[in-house]
């Protein structure tokens, strides 16, 4: 029974993780267009396209709702305070991410660009490609999770290696 209710409890977390990905979806498509723009001193611009039809993409609820089922299963057997340390660390991680990552690649668009005005480049809103963007975002800043999750696994190990020694 009790392992019914942890598989419904990591069911529940990816959709519920899924579902915000649908909602937060535009404003992160946004935010990483304002990056481009304001990372390269507004050299890149976005121009609106004629006929702005969207629809969401199920990679990009996927992959939120992958990644939080990840991180409950990562927090499993660590303390309150691990959980606090490695959710704080899991945002500075993704935020500097996304940053480095808008930054390096809005100036490579710029540099690969040859028919642009006074070094200046006007793109379309489905020039750039957010769902690779967030799996990227969301992989590295796994890393303080994945590291505590290792380091808990390997002071158990030499626990039992005591224990049963003695």
């Amino acid at each position: 029974m009790a392992k019914f209710k942890t598989i419904l409890k990591y069911i529940a977390t990816f959709l519920v993780g899924a579902t915000i990905a649908i909602y937060f979806e535009d404003s992160f498509h946004h935010i990483v267009r304002q990056l481009y723009s304001s990372l390269t001193y507004n050299k890149i611009s976005f121009r609106m396209p004629k006929l702005d039809l969207y629809f969401t993409f199920l990679e990009f609820a996927y992959s939120f709702g992958l990644f939080l089922t990840l991180l409950l299963f990562l927090f499993v057997g660590q303390t309150k305070r691990q959980k606090l340390l490695n959710s704080i660390l899991t945002l500075i991680f993704m935020t500097i991410t996304l940053l480095l990552f808008c930054y390096f690649d809005a100036n490579i668009k710029l540099i690969e660009c040859t028919a642009c005005d006074d070094g200046t480049r006007i793109m379309e809103y489905s020039d750039l490609n957010y769902t690779k963007i967030l799996i990227i975002t969301l992989l590295i800043s796994l890393i303080p999770c994945i590291w505590t999750k290792i380091s808990n696994n390997r002071k158990a190990k030499r626990l039992d290696i005591l224990k049963a020694s003695t």
